[in-house]
Formats: structure tokens, C-alpha cells, sequence
């Protein structure tokens, strides 16, 4: 035999007060900073410039950096994830101290940094990017062609 309860419920008036904004940031340049870079092991190469991100929206955001590569023919998907596996990315803030934003593999940078970087309305940040091919990489990846997107997510 089911016991039946009673149900019953409570409601509580919540006033609350919503506001809308515009999310934008904007990227300066919107050209390449890597274009046809190849790599040896142990070589380091800096981007053309700094890609400098402005909070050109009227509210407070995050944004976040991902990227987005592909194997270009006649590479493989597979010796593509190899070579990102292998390639190493480090993108470092302007400023005094500088600030180190993310540093690992092209494999790894997706959602970086973790908890968004932090803009004010008309804020900006300079951001350099370095990419590096280890000493110890091995002939396999050497010769992968890949495509890569930095991309920039935005959330307020």
C-alpha cells in the first residue's frame, strides 16, 4: 500500500533587476602572424606582431583562446595530431611583469587560459605568440603540413 503525502508548495516573489550589453572584442591585425613557417627541431619563431584584443563591446567579458587546426594534404589526420601533439605554443600578456596566458602544445590550446582572460569595456591586451618544434622531435612529424585557426571566444 502507497503512502500519499500531501504537495504542497511555497512561492517567494523575486524582483530582480536585468540589464543587456554588448559582448564584442576586437582583434588587431586580422592577417596571419604565421605564414608558411617551417619548422626544424629546436627552432623558435615569434609571430609578425602582437595580436592586440579590445573589449569593443559596453560590458564587462572573458574571452577565452582555442584553436582550430587540420591536416593540409598530403598529411593524415593522424600525423596532423602527431605534429600538434609536438608543436609547442606560448603566448605571453605585454606588461610589466609580462604574463606567460598559455604555454604547452597547439594540441592543448583550447579553452585557455582556464577561467577566461578579463576585459573591461575599452580595455585591451597585447598578446605575442610563439610557436617551437622541440629538440627531441622525431622524423615522423617532421614533415606534417597543418592549417591552424586562433580563434577568440567571448562571454560576459
Amino acid at each position: 500500500m502507497a503512502l500519499k503525502r500531501p504537495f504542497t508548495y511555497i512561492t517567494k516573489e523575486i524582483i530582480t533587476s536585468l540589464s543587456s550589453g554588448i559582448v564584442k572584442i576586437t582583434l588587431n591585425p586580422m592577417e596571419p602572424i604565421f605564414k608558411d613557417v617551417f619548422l626544424s627541431p629546436g627552432d623558435v619563431v615569434q609571430g609578425s606582431q602582437a595580436i592586440t584584443v579590445l573589449n569593443s563591446g559596453d560590458i564587462n567579458l572573458h574571452y577565452w583562446i582555442f584553436t582550430d587546426w587540420s591536416p593540409v594534404p598530403p598529411t593524415t589526420p593522424a600525423e596532423a595530431m602527431q605534429a600538434a601533439q609536438k608543436l609547442q605554443v606560448l603566448i605571453i600578456k605585454a606588461g610589466i611583469p609580462p604574463l606567460t596566458v598559455f604555454s604547452g602544445s597547439l594540441l592543448q590550446l583550447y579553452d585557455k587560459p582556464p577561467g577566461g582572460r578579463f576585459l573591461s569595456p575599452l580595455e585591451t591586451e597585447k598578446l605575442y605568440f610563439t610557436l617551437s618544434l622541440p629538440v627531441q622531435t622525431d622524423n615522423f612529424s617532421l614533415d606534417a603540413r597543418l592549417k591552424v585557426d586562433i580563434l577568440f571566444v567571448a562571454e560576459s
